[in-house]
C-alpha cells in the first residue's frame, strides 16, 4: 500500500461497518500504529466483568479441606451461547474474612464440556464495560456463580491448574491479602510468595482458556486443609471477553 493511502495518526477515522475496507494507520514516519487490544476489546463493547453484589463485603465459601469434584466449589463460569466464545482475562480475589484453623491453602482450575452447574453460590452480573448504550449486548455467561457451590459430576474433565497457593500458621489467610489468576502467557507463574502473616498479592498464571461450546464450564477450586469452623471470605472481579464463533 503506498503511504500516501496510509493516514495519518493525527488524522481519526471513522468507524467503519465489519466486512468494510479499512485503511491502514500509521504516525507521521510511516510506522505502523498498533492499537491495545484490550481497548479495541472494550471498545467493541465485548469485554465484560462481574464483582461480588456489595463493595467491601465478601462471599464465605464452603469449608472443604480437600479437593472435591464437586463440593464446595469457589465459582462456577458457563457458556451459554452456541454461537460465542468465552475467553477469561482475570479473577481477582480479596480476602474480607480469614477464616480459622486452616494452615495452607490450594487452588485447581477444571474445564468441562458438559454443563456442570447444580446449585448454591451466589449470582454474579456480567455487565458491558462499555458505557454507549447502544453498544450493550447481554452476557453469553449464562452462570457466573461463587461461594459455596454444588456442581454436577464430571463429564469430559480437563484440569488447566492445580497449583500452591500460601502456606501460613492459622489462619492461613490475612484480610486484605490479594489471589489473581492470569489467563495468559506462562511467562511469570507466581510472583514467588507462598507465606506472610502481613497482607500479600498471591499472582497465578493460568495460561489461555477458551470456553468455545455451549454448555461448557470453568470450575475454581480452592481448599484449605485444616479448615474446620469458619470458611474465609472472598470479594471477587471477573473480567472476560466474547467473540462470535468464526
Amino acid at each position: 500500500m503506498p503511504l500516501s493511502a496510509v493516514r495519518s495518526q493525527s488524522i481519526a477515522p471513522a468507524a467503519t461497518a465489519d466486512g468494510g475496507n479499512k485503511e491502514m494507520r500509521s504516525d507521521q514516519f510511516g510506522a505502523a500504529h498498533i492499537r491495545n487490544e484490550l481497548l479495541a476489546w472494550c471498545e467493541e463493547a465485548a469485554y465484560y466483568k462481574a464483582t461480588n453484589p456489595t463493595m467491601g463485603t465478601g462471599l464465605a465459601m464452603g469449608i472443604q479441606t480437600t479437593f472435591s469434584d464437586t463440593a464446595n466449589v469457589l465459582a462456577i463460569m458457563r457458556n451459554g451461547s452456541a454461537s460465542k466464545l468465552i475467553i477469561p482475562h482475570y479473577l481477582r480475589l480479596t480476602c474480607t474474612g480469614a477464616g480459622a484453623t486452616t494452615t495452607s491453602s490450594h487452588i485447581a482450575i477444571i474445564t468441562d464440556t458438559a454443563n456442570r452447574w447444580s446449585s448454591g453460590g451466589t449470582d454474579l452480573t456480567a455487565e458491558v464495560k462499555n458505557a454507549r448504550s447502544d453498544q450493550a449486548p447481554a452476557s453469553a455467561v449464562d452462570v457466573l456463580r461463587f461461594g459455596a457451590i454444588t456442581a454436577l459430576a464430571q463429564s469430559a474433565k480437563r484440569q488447566l491448574i492445580r497449583a500452591p497457593l500460601k502456606t501460613q500458621a492459622a489462619p492461613c489467610w490475612v484480610v486484605g491479602d490479594e489471589v489473581v489468576i492470569c489467563f495468559s502467557a506462562m511467562e511469570t507463574f507466581t510472583n514467588g510468595l507462598k507465606s506472610g502473616a502481613a497482607a500479600s498479592v498471591f499472582v497465578v498464571s493460568a495460561g489461555p482458556l477458551i470456553l468455545g461450546g455451549q454448555n461448557h464450564c470453568v470450575l475454581f477450586h480452592m481448599w484449605n486443609p485444616a479448615n474446620a469452623t469458619t470458611a474465609p471470605s472472598w470479594e471477587c472481579e471477573f473480567a472476560w471477553w466474547e467473540r462470535g464463533k468464526a
